[in-house]
């Protein structure tokens, strides 16, 4: 789950490591591809059937699929998609076990991949292929310090054929358990929740049930020593974990996903503007809001989360924006002692996106892309997740500033229609 390791002043370790990084991210397969399975029978294999978790360039790749026993099970071996052992390599991108493929949201050291992920759309997760949510919410145990277990906040999908896929460690969900979803679909944020020791996403491809998810994992990227359009050329052995067949392969390392959203034009909408109505179930009353001077512009509010059940909401609209498609980030606080709690509900009409406001701070980290059939609006509450989790009364929700992009080309699968933005009252109870 951890990936993101510390560099190895050794030249000769790092120029191997850039080496392996650059066989995996410059390679390309195109067609179908004939495969042996586990009984010596051959098989047409599909390509590129999956999309890839991100849009636009590939980010850096900081832990590979380990395809020997990739179940977190360390036995000092390494093992790449062609055979190889890599667990000598002193700075190897990856480590002992790992059952899925590591996505930083940015790095200047590209070990694999092509570079800085761009702007707004650096921590954006998309869909690999159409199917039903089996999972969005912590990863158990569900307690007060549950951020720290597991994938953190993380979505497991359902893509039928026994097959499924996996997105940990993210900042904030936007979808529900039980809906469908789309390929290329925005899903949720990249993040830092759970057992994580740097921003990233974790994707993961499984087979079987959802509590078998990463005992049954194989690599959506192939069992192959080449990627090009070459005829296939297996390491000469079975998969140690899955045997040949098991490793469908999806998407090629190094391929960039679909285009990125474009933007033509950003308004923010501040806290201590006007557009920001502060209120509570008791309004006009509300004296529980305090300030800190610390935060976007003029600082931000905040309020004790109250048991589960919305008390305290805060009305953001964008004036200035007018009907239209925009992708919504909010600014959390800088530092866990603002913000301070797991999640903070954000109700888009009937849409719903919850966001850790604990882990990460001083940045803005994305609700989702919307359409809004008239003023944008977005509420923010105290009520817990969408899963009735309630935060500790201890803990705070920090109300900051919202940024609105307007949308104006590439608008991904499954964006959600707003159709009375205007209506505080129109999202989930």
């Amino acid at each position: 789950m951890q990936s993101i390791r510390a560099r190895t002043p050794d030249r000769r370790r790092r120029r191997l490591a850039r080496l392996i990084g650059l066989a995996i991210a410059f390679a390309a397969l195109l067609g179908a591809r004939l495969w042996p399975a586990a009984d010596g029978t051959v098989r047409a294999q599909s390509t590129l059937s999956w999309s890839t978790p991100y849009c636009g360039t590939q980010p850096r790749i900081t832990s590979i699929f380990d395809h020997h026993h990739p179940s977190y099970l360390e036995d000092g071996i390494l093992m790449l998609f062609s055979g190889a052992d890599i667990a000598s390599c002193g700075d190897r991108p990856g480590y002992d076990g790992h059952s899925g493929w590591d996505f930083a949201r940015r790095s200047r050291d590209q070990g694999c991949g092509s570079g800085w992920r761009s702007g707004q759309h650096r921590s954006l997760v998309f869909a690999a292929e159409d199917g039903e949510v089996r999972r969005s919410r912590w990863q158990e145990p569900q307690t007060h310090d549950g951020r720290d277990a597991g994938y953190g906040l993380s979505i497991e999908l359902d893509h039928g054929e026994d097959r499924g896929s996996l997105y940990g460690h993210l900042a904030a969900l936007f979808v529900d358990e039980g809906e469908a979803v789309q390929r290329g679909q925005l899903i949720g944020a990249l993040g830092d929740t759970g057992n994580s020791s740097g921003p990233h996403l974790h994707f993961q491809a499984g087979r079987g049930p959802s509590a078998h998810l990463a005992s049954h994992s194989f690599d959506p990227y192939g069992w192959d020593r080449r990627y090009d359009a070459g005829p296939p050329d297996p390491p000469g052995f079975s998969d140690p974990h899955r045997g040949n067949g098991w490793s469908q392969r999806l998407i090629v390392p190094g391929q960039s996903g679909p285009a990125c959203p474009s933007s033509c034009g950003i308004w923010i909408v501040d806290d201590a503007s006007p557009e920001v109505e502060l209120g509570c179930a008791a309004a006009p009353d509300c004296p529980d809001w305090q300030f800190d001077a610390r935060g976007y512009g003029f600082g931000h509010h905040w309020v004790h989360p109250r048991a589960g059940k919305t008390d305290y909401v805060a009305t953001y609209r964008c004036g200035r924006c007018g009907p239209g498609s925009y992708l919504v980030d909010a600014f959390v606080p800088s530092g866990a002692s603002i913000a301070n709690t797991h999640v903070a509900r954000y109700e888009v009409g009937a849409e719903l996106s919850v966001l850790d406001q604990h882990t990460e701070g001083g940045l803005w980290q994305p609700l989702g892309i919307f359409t809004f059939d008239g003023t944008p609006t977005v509420r923010l509450t105290d009520r817990g997740d969408r899963y009735d989790y309630s935060a500790e009364h201890s803990q705070k929700v920090g109300a900051d500033a919202l940024r609105f992009t307007r949308i104006c080309d590439n608008l991904p699968p499954g964006t959600p229609r707003i159709d009375r933005p205007d209506e505080p009252g129109g999202g989930p109870g």
